[in-house]
């Protein structure tokens, strides 16, 4: 977005995006969509049926542990050695 924009001021059409990415309009649409959702894109056009006018909204947030990573992992919590401990 931000290469698109050039600052976070200058709005960016979908279509400019999949241009950029050459991923699958579907699928940017509904990456698109739910970055709208959470908050890290505006869709700054209030009209209805026109294209998307995005904005980047809320930065990202950093690194999200979704897993517990390895080394936390405990026998005590069923796991050693990265396999199931024994019953």
């Amino acid at each position: 977005m931000r290469v698109l924009s050039g600052n976070s001021d200058n709005p960016v059409m979908l279509r400019q995006l999949v241009e950029r990415s050459r991923l699958d309009r579907t699928t940017l649409s509904r990456r698109v969509a739910e970055a709208i959702r959470l908050g890290y894109l505006r869709n700054i056009e209030d009209r209805s049926h026109q294209p998307h006018l995005l904005l980047i909204g809320e930065p990202l947030p950093n690194e999200t542990e979704i897993l517990p990573r390895p080394e936390r992992l405990s026998a005590s919590e069923g796991f050693a050695s990265g396999r199931l401990a024994a019953d």
